[in-house]
């Protein structure tokens, strides 16, 4: 602990008074009082410089179009001294003089960046009063063309870009004292994560949802040994619920206590409003499962207009895990509204999924969706696909003619059918928010540890609320799963499946040269598609420590098999270019399971000998009375 006197104590005394004033009001209130504390706690810390590569920007922002705006949110101390905001940026050599990026700091401006110079580094201070909250937002605001004095010139086109670049970073010193809010802001880039040496389910539950917070803001959760000096999160019992330690290396670390005190974080550092999560990803829905359509405003669908001038595009992506549990998207009624074409003029509207065309409408007069059904592909829920709308416009366009607006109504509504949506892929599956997201976790704790960054990579992608996670072992599995585990549970239908754990699979992928060979003894990673009892999943079947450190980001395929050294190669086995070959090891089964899958080649071999022998015998016989 930090060595200044009452600094680490002051923490721990801050987060008690919180608990008994939970105790006193209302124990279940809890987390609320222990997240409120987060912010209310202090102790030292350095002050550290984010980047935009930091903050999970690994390329940077571009600005693309005469427009164009981007935003970020820096995280910051409790006091911060002379906060400096570092500009690298790069823009097209083709923008005239009087291109230029606005910086806004919680949308107040405080520079204007020239392009005419060409790449260069601006340095900005920020005024105090504009950081004194918890994130710095900083947006950028493109005003950006190639011709201005040509009239009617079309600057809406790919050579119209400029490039923020990742180093950009926000420079800011600490006066005082740090929190635990603050310090959990701050973890950026890998974040190594301990857990005790004998962990239990509720540790490995604590930590699994801070992974999957800092995933879905872009850090990197690793997991390291119990004791190691490089961990900037300890699970495990300390003076407090949540406490700040001092690291060697002058930086300070967390000690989370257990998985209400990981709640408490995670939850405190989503009101805070930090960097938009996945689409979707949210307090959970109160529609009821009986629904038989829901509308865009009750899903949280994020709606916009589009301007038109030649053509246009409107992308819709529906919330899946803010639909009603056990109930998937059939078709959408659509409503909106857009201009009144000239004479001699039409409007095309396209709705595609994926690249597939499901519905065509040319408009010649007011061009108006009054609940326009339109049924869904089954590989739109399968695949979780967006919706996009394109608008064309037919016809002859006058010079400096001016755009078009179509708006669409949040009345647009999805229309439900029964069951959870199957996925055939691992962009198909997803968890609901009616309930926390369920992992069971089949193999010891202990085991299970080593897992725990690239369950949070999936369960991040599948839309988990990092505060809301179960782990549990032997969990019936009631609603979407992850299940680790090294054998098939007998829940699963394991006909679909591919079984590693009984022995050798080969698997060969035509198209692209793709080959993985899995066998227990090649300590390989598996992650596959399954089902139980008609609920979809995933069956994680983990391998050596090594086939871990690479996270699992999975898409395409129903398979995918991680080494450690790439991206996990996936899959897909019900394509005819994808082989499969099976080899169960006959030792692991044991002899029952030996004489029922040779049953019918031991009975024809058994026949013959007694056949031989009968032969010999009669033989014999003949020869003895000859």
């Amino acid at each position: 602990m930090y060595g200044l006197a009452g600094i680490a104590s002051h923490a721990g005394a801050c987060l008690a008074v919180q608990d008994e004033e939970v105790s006193m009001r209302n124990r279940h209130s809890g987390l609320g009082m222990i997240a409120g504390a987060i912010l209310a706690c202090a102790s030292v810390v350095p002050a550290a410089a984010d980047t935009l590569e930091d903050l999970g920007f690994t390329n940077g922002l571009v600005l693309q179009g005469s427009r164009s705006t981007q935003e970020v949110y820096f995280p910051m101390p409790a006091n911060p001294v002379r906060p400096e905001l570092r500009v690298d940026v790069n823009p097209s050599p083709l923008l005239d003089q009087l291109s230029s990026i606005q910086v806004l700091a919680n949308d107040f401006p405080v520079a204007s960046i020239p392009l005419r110079d060409g790449p260069g580094t601006h340095n900005i201070p920020i005024p105090p009063a504009l950081a004194r909250y918890d994130y710095l937002r900083i947006r950028f605001a493109a005003d950006q063309a190639l011709q201005r004095e040509v009239l009617c010139f079309d600057n809406d086109t790919p050579a119209v870009w400029s490039h923020i670049l990742p180093a950009t970073r926000l420079t800011v010193d600490a006066d005082g004292e740090e929190g635990v809010g603050v310090v959990w802001r701050r973890l950026t880039g890998t974040v190594p994560i301990a857990l005790p040496s004998n962990p239990s389910m509720q540790d490995v539950e604590a930590a699994l949802g801070l992974a999957v917070s800092l995933i879905s803001r872009g850090a990197k959760p690793v997991m390291v040994g119990p004791g190691d000096a490089s961990a900037r999160i300890v699970i495990g019992r300390g003076s407090a619920p949540l406490s700040v330690e001092a690291m060697p290396d002058g930086n300070a670390r967390l000690r989370v206590a257990d998985t209400a005190a990981a709640r408490a974080l995670t939850e405190a550092a989503g009101a805070m409003r930090v960097i938009p999560a996945v689409a979707g990803v949210g307090a959970p829905t109160s529609l009821a499962a009986t629904s038989d359509r829901v509308t865009f405003a009750d899903l949280g669908v994020g709606l916009s207009e589009v301007q038109i001038f030649s053509e246009g595009t409107f992308e819709v992506e529906i919330p899946f895990n803010n639909l009603p549990p056990g109930r998937r998207p059939t078709a959408i009624r659509l409503f909106g509204r857009g201009p009144v074409m000239p004479p001699n003029n039409a409007m095309s509207v396209t709705m595609r999924v994926g690249q597939r065309v499901v519905w065509s409408e040319t408009y010649r007069e007011l061009v108006m969706m009054n609940g326009v059904l339109i049924p869904l592909p089954e590989e739109f829920i399968q695949h979780r696909m967006s919706i996009r709308l394109r608008f064309a416009r037919i016809g002859f366009r006058p010079a400096c003619d001016s755009s078009f607006l179509f708006a669409m109504s949040p009345s647009s509504e999805v229309i439900l059918g029964d069951g959870y949506p199957r996925p055939t892929d691992f962009n198909g599956f997803y968890v609901s928010s009616d309930r926390p997201a369920l992992v069971r976790v089949d193999v010891p704790a202990h085991e299970a540890v080593a897992s725990i960054p690239a369950m949070a990579t999936i369960l991040s992608r599948a839309g988990a609320r990092a505060h809301a996670i179960e782990v549990s072992a032997g969990a019936r599995l009631d609603r979407p799963f992850l299940l680790l585990s090294r054998t098939a549970p007998s829940e699963l239908n394991a006909r679909a499946l591919l079984r590693p754990d009984l022995g050798r699979v080969v698997l060969q992928d035509e198209r692209n040269g793709a080959r993985a060979e899995i066998s227990p003894a090649a300590g390989l990673s598996v992650v596959q598609v399954a089902e139980a009892g008609g609920i979809p999943g995933l069956w994680f079947s983990p391998g050596s420590e090594r086939s871990l450190t690479t996270p699992a980001v999975l898409s395409t395929g129903n398979v995918a098999v991680l080494d450690g050294s790439r991206i996990p190669a996936s899959f897909d086995t019900r394509r005819q270019q994808v082989s499969v070959e099976e080899a169960r090891m006959i030792e692991t089964r044991g002899a029952l399971s030996f004489l029922s899958q040779w049953r019918t080649e031991l009975f024809i071999a058994g026949w013959v000998l007694l056949t031989v022998l009968v032969l010999l015998a009669v033989l014999r016989m003949r020869r003895k009375k000859g």
